[in-house]
């Protein structure tokens, strides 16, 4: 019989991305006549994404998506291939983003519904659920069957969106977790199996003085460079939102809280963010909330808006854009006394009131 060829891709760089592709490997490693390839991918240039999924896939191979998922024109490709494409036996995909699982869905709905399928296009098997704390989780329980998750799967699960983190202890075995090197396949089974034979006293010992750092970190970071957009967060409606200059994978878990209490105090929608240019040029916008604005909508929406990816969960959410030239002509930074004085400004019964309002003075006729 032929080796089973199988082709992992996993989100990347994500702690639950890493953890899902090791749980994986733990249920495929000791099978015989298997070749299993790990390949990270991240948000990234859409034509990119699309192009190193492809690069990867070969005929006759078995497809498996961990805390990802391909975008619905991927999608298009995989299942009806040209002569170009590699036609695989099999694509499974598990998630749990918000905005991935109402979208695979909806394909797969699609799929099902087709009175014949092409005669190229592969079986397929989305196991997505919104309500599972971690992709690993389900990751785990799709290829390890009948044995017990590690407790440090559920420890990502409580990291992973909405956060469940609540004490210091909480966070300082989360900033430990995070300060491992996940990059490569090789550095995520390395790194995942020392942190699976660790207590979670051990993982808080260590996570507490770069804890400490952390949060030092996150008020200069936010004092610095501070500033404000006005975005469209659903259709017909734009509000202000606070937006530092970091990327938030830096600063730590806590930082989702501070840029919260940003948001709460300075504008009224909830919602903050957090911009970087990554380093294929690329700009990563990151969205925070409690949950309510739904920022994966939000993230989605824009995406949609702007022609390039979005998504994730109520409480945290990414977009990526192209480069830095179409970040800045969708999102236009302010101080804050810009936005105050616009705001000002949009809150005057017209242009002529406003000025009276800035200035004190009129130039037409009383009436």
């Amino acid at each position: 019989m032929s080796p089973r060829n199988i082709v992992v891709f996993y989100d990347s760089p994500c702690i639950d991305g890493a953890a899902a592709a090791w749980a994986v490997n733990e249920g495929l490693k000791n099978q015989p006549d298997t070749n299993v390839e790990y390949v990270p991918i991240g948000y990234g240039k859409p034509e990119e994404r699309t192009q190193k999924i492809l690069s990867h896939l070969h005929n006759g191979a078995e497809v498996i998506f961990v805390d990802t998922s391909p975008k619905d024109d991927t999608l298009e490709l995989i299942f009806n291939p040209t002569d170009q494409i590699p036609k695989i036996k099999k694509l499974t995909v598990l998630d749990h983003h918000a905005s991935e699982v109402a979208r695979l869905k909806r394909f797969e709905l699609g799929q099902k519904a087709k009175a014949t399928a092409s005669p190229d296009s592969p079986d397929f098997e989305f196991i997505i659920d919104a309500d599972k704390p971690a992709a690993a989780l389900l990751a785990w329980e799709h290829f390890n069957k009948d044995k017990t998750a590690p407790k440090l799967l559920e420890w990502v699960g409580q990291m992973e969106p909405p956060v469940r983190l609540k004490t210091h202890r909480d966070f300082a075995m989360a900033a430990f977790i995070d300060s491992k090197d996940i990059l490569t396949p090789k550095e995520v089974f390395s790194t995942i199996d020392s942190l699976v034979s660790l207590s979670e006293d051990e993982m808080v010992a260590q996570g507490n003085a770069i804890l400490a750092d952390q949060f030092n970190n996150i008020k200069k970071g936010i004092k610095n460079s501070l500033l404000f957009t006005k975005l469209e967060l659903l259709p017909g409606r734009e509000e202000w939102v606070p937006i530092v200059n970091a990327n938030v994978q830096n600063f730590g878990r806590r930082v989702n809280e501070a840029l919260i209490e940003e948001a709460c105090a300075g504008t009224t929608c909830g919602v903050s963010g957090a911009w970087f240019v990554q380093g294929d040029g690329t700009v990563k916008l990151s969205l925070r909330s409690k949950g309510i604005p739904d920022v994966g909508k939000i993230a989605q929406h824009m995406g949609n808006t702007v022609g390039v990816g979005g998504g994730g969960h109520p409480t945290d959410a990414v977009v990526q854009f192209d480069n830095l030239v179409q970040f800045t002509q969708a999102v236009s930074l302010h101080t804050k006394e810009q936005m105050m004085a616009n705001r000002w400004d949009s809150k005057a019964l017209g242009p002529h009131t406003a000025a009276v309002k800035r200035t004190g003075t009129s130039t037409g006729n009383p009436g």
